[in-house]
């Protein structure tokens, strides 16, 4: 990252222009000493910026979820006829995940609004973290598919035959 700086590559050549003795302005070490002092700053204040994002992740990533439990793992039962969701992180949570997410919680990532407990299918949802706005943006769930979750995912649900997609405009 320091080398992308114009004017550390322009003291570095220049230090090393001053080993030549024909186009020597003063000494090599005079140029390139504090040349390399204050790249050295540089990385420590990249290393301890890093270093804090790593840990801020690490307490994100900790964070518990509630994940529709598929089958195959320990919370599925295909005879009680309702949605089951086991206890994750967002460490393990993987692209296409049903999360449940409870009202005030945060949502952990780009999610599709699948279906709202309420008989309209709309949330609202505070960007202020991404964005900095602090209007709440509503948020739609599909109807059909708001009515229909559980015949689609549900225990009792072809999970082998389902193939469910998204479309959606790119981010600006």
């Amino acid at each position: 990252m320091q080398f992308k700086k114009i004017v550390n590559i322009f003291y570095i050549i220049t230090g090393i222009l001053n080993f030549f003795p024909s186009i020597a302005v003063n000494s090599p070490i005079v140029v390139i000493l504090p040349t390399l002092l204050i790249m050295l700053i540089g990385v420590a204040k990249e290393f301890v910026s890093e270093f804090k994002r790593y840990k801020e992740d690490k307490i994100v990533n900790a964070t518990p979820v509630k994940r529709l439990a598929l089958p195959g793992s320990a919370n599925f039962n295909a005879n009680s006829g309702e949605l089951a969701f086991e206890d994750a992180t967002l460490a393990e949570i993987k692209c296409g995940d049903v999360l449940m997410i409870e009202d005030g919680k945060q949502v952990p990532a780009d999610c599709v609004l699948l279906r709202v407990k309420d008989s309209n299918p709309e949330c609202f949802v505070k960007t202020g973290n991404l964005d900095g706005e602090r209007n709440l943006k509503p948020k739609l769930a599909n109807e059909q598919l708001s009515k229909n979750l559980e015949l689609l995912i549900g225990p009792k649900a072809d999970q082998s035959s389902i193939n469910l997609s998204v479309a959606c405009i790119q981010p600006e």
